[in-house]
């Protein structure tokens, strides 16, 4: 099985470190910065796991058949 936070975490993390790292040192803010990146992260992990869970769904109801 797939976990679906590796996926983010392989596709994106280091992307969006990288660009949160930017920001912070343009504005010195580091909290409210590092909060919107971990949000981020929460809401793609959120969403690829819904996506896990539809096709886990669909596809145990064609081993039901």
């Amino acid at each position: 099985m797939i976990k679906d936070t590796s996926l983010v975490s392989i596709i994106t993390v280091s992307e969006l470190m990288m660009v949160t790292k930017d920001l912070i040192a343009q504005t010195f803010q580091p909290l409210p910065l590092y909060l919107l990146a971990a949000a981020i992260y929460w809401a793609l992990s959120a969403a690829f796991e819904q996506v896990q869970q539809r096709v886990e769904r669909h596809f145990a109801r064609a081993l039901q058949h």
